[in-house]
């Protein structure tokens, strides 16, 4: 950043010199105010009559300057060797009022007067800049000057041999070439960059260089010389509407550039409200008043443009110390110097002050045109860093993918083998069926053999069930009634209720369900198989109650209760209860494997079921299954 400071500022200093080249040098006078053939250009400052002087002295001079009139009224003392032709150039591209005298031996000469309705072949010559030629005899010369310019601004009159004035002006022309040549190759750099970009900012940056490219040709004259000559109402009106219009595109770039409205609302109202005095400012005032709140204005605005270039300088935002030195420089040409000027205090008398605001305008326009140019390669060096993190995120998602790939194809592995091995498992359970029909044929034996077909039966169901989910089959769902469940289940675990002296029952029921019965069928299979094993006296109950929104599978026992601690961990695979007081309880459990409950609560999971426990320490538990509406 500190390199490209001093890049502009080299810039600065080589536009500098090349503007003294330019513009015309005082070249040196005899003694006083002595008008000699040799004389190129001459400051007639130094020439000035103190008005009190001139008063008392009650010639017609005196009485010319005693004519009541409003605004600024001169006199220039010259001194002329010999008879020579001179150009009186005034500077300024328009007046409200002008009233221009010679006088030579007592008799006064009117050379040029002009009014703000005065077209502009009323002027003496035809040029942008006002100027009045002068034949002066050998002798002595009064120039009386009175007149009225925009806010009451001081003249400062330069006497020019015809052959200075024309290279002094071939130079001025010249050099606002080379400036407006200037900007508007930054402006087409900045479109450039902009199209990659697309950032509002780089056209509120068009709209600012274009205002100013519009406002330099209003301070030479031309606009009034070659396109309205026959409107000089409006002439006199037009430097308030283009610096209006400069001021406010600065705003608007402002707003854009730091983004204000997100960033610094408060700014951001501020500059809203220095919209609205600038309307106002052109709406309401008198014309010839709008140059003093126009003033007024831009001192405002150069107080918030600074406090929103140190602000964003402060903040370290992107392009903000460019802007800084743009706007700083805006303000000590365009404001500062000008207004010296205008009050005739011009700070470098060998440059004409209608040029410090072309100064202010080129290094603003330098400055925030590199620092839209920063914002361009930062925004790149960004999607550089984007680029290089999303070849970073693909790689991962690469490496991921190809995780994802070995896993499937592990877990597929695994599935397949799972799979061999329930059907080989379901080869000796086939077998015993063999051993059943002896049984049956014995008339004491049949209901054990009864009992172990439904046995075999069930675990043949789930090893047929467990080969489909490893062919990822989806089933189709079954028509279940509730009391038929229940009576199956029961009945598998009746006899060893018995054993324990548990009385097992249900509570019939004819509601129906639909979904997989196998899946209901494990479910309360581990549910009772668990209530027998851990119910030591007492009995086991299973039911089915409706609910708001569905029904619950209940199975209640009344065996020693859990603690809410216990009945999470018993959710866990491979944990197991245990019990205090029951001979032989411990050992009863331990005939388990830990999953019943883990199952139970996987496959609810699975089938958008939910598993309630409801416990009571040596009182008893229910554990329920809900079974909501969508799923009936």
């Amino acid at each position: 950043m500190l390199n490209k400071l001093a890049s502009f500022g080299r810039l600065l200093l080589v536009m500098l010199l090349l503007a003294a080249s330019l513009l015309p040098v005082n070249a040196a006078v005899p003694t006083g105010c002595v008008v000699t053939p040799q004389t190129t250009m001459l400051q007639l400052t130094a020439c000035q009559l103190p008005l009190s002087s001139v008063a008392a002295k009650g010639d017609v001079a005196s009485a010319l300057l005693q004519q009541v009139t409003d605004g600024r009224q001169e006199l220039y003392q010259l001194h002329s060797d010999q008879p020579i032709a001179a150009v009186l150039w005034l500077g300024v591209p328009d007046v409200f009022r002008l009233e221009v005298y010679q006088l030579f031996q007592g008799q006064p000469q009117l050379l040029l007067q002009l009014h703000d309705d005065s077209p502009f072949s009323a002027r003496a010559t035809g040029t942008a800049r006002l100027q009045v030629p002068l034949q002066l005899a050998a002798g002595e010369h009064q120039i009386v000057l009175k007149y009225y310019i925009h806010a009451n601004g001081r003249l400062q009159p330069h006497l020019y041999s015809p052959q200075a004035l024309q290279s002094a002006q071939t130079r001025q022309h010249l050099l606002n070439g080379l400036l407006l040549g200037g900007m508007l190759t930054m402006l087409l750099v900045i479109l450039l960059y902009g199209s990659v970009a697309e950032s509002s900012s780089y056209l509120a940056y068009c709209g600012l260089v274009l205002a100013q490219v519009l406002m330099l040709p209003q301070f030479e004259g031309y606009y009034f010389q070659w396109l309205w000559p026959d409107a000089p109402w409006w002439n006199v009106q037009a430097p308030v509407w283009f610096a209006s219009l400069a001021l406010f595109s600065h705003g608007v770039f402002a707003l854009t550039f730091f983004q204000l409205p997100q960033r610094y609302p408060r700014l951001y109202r501020l500059h809203l409200a220095l919209f609205l005095l600038i309307a106002l400012n052109l709406l309401l005032l008198p014309n010839q008043l709008q140059i003093h709140g126009l003033a007024l204005v831009a001192l405002g605005y150069t107080l918030l443009g600074l406090t929103t270039a140190v602000r964003g300088f402060v903040d370290r935002l992107p392009g903000a110390v460019l802007y800084l030195a743009g706007t700083a420089a805006l303000m000590l040409f365009s404001a500062i110097m000008l207004s010296l000027g205008v009050i005739g205090l011009n700070p470098i008398p060998a440059i004409d002050f209608f040029d410090y605001p072309k100064f202010g305008f080129v290094l603003e326009t330098a400055f925030f045109s590199a620092a839209l140019v920063s914002r361009v390669r930062q925004f790149r060096q960004q999607q550089a860093e984007q680029r290089l993190r999303r070849l970073a995120e693909a790689d991962e998602l690469l490496l991921a993918e190809r995780q994802k790939t070995e896993a499937q194809q592990l877990a597929q592995q695994s599935s397949l083998r799972l799979a061999s091995a329930s059907h080989d498992i379901s080869q000796p359970l086939a077998s015993l069926r063999f051993a059943i029909e002896t049984l049956r044929s014995r008339g004491d034996e049949a209901p054990l053999a009864d009992h172990i077909d439904r046995t075999l039966s069930y675990a043949q169901t789930l090893l047929k069930d467990l080969i489909a989910d490893c062919q990822l089959q989806q089933p189709t769902p079954d028509e279940i009634w509730a009391g038929q469940l229940f009576h199956q289940v029961v009945a598998d675990y009746q006899q060893t209720a018995r054993q324990k002296g548990l009385q097992l029952g249900y509570i019939d029921s004819s509601f129906q369900l639909h979904g997989s019965y196998l899946v209901l069928n494990r479910l309360l299979h581990n549910l009772v198989g668990n209530a027998v094993r851990y119910t030591q006296q007492g009995r086991v109950l299973v039911g089915l109650r409706r609910r708001n929104g569905g029904v619950e599978i209940q199975v209640l026992d009344t065996g020693p209760g859990l603690l809410p601690a216990q009945i999470s961990q018993l959710q866990q695979p491979f944990t197991q209860g245990q019990q205090q007081g029951a001979p032989h309880a411990n050992t009863e459990a331990r005939q388990g494997f830990g999953l019943g409950l883990y199952i139970v609560k996987s496959l609810c999971e699975q089938h958008q079921l939910e598993l309630r426990v409801r416990s009571t320490l040596h009182r008893g538990s229910c554990f329920s299954i809900w079974v909501p509406e969508q799923t009936l």
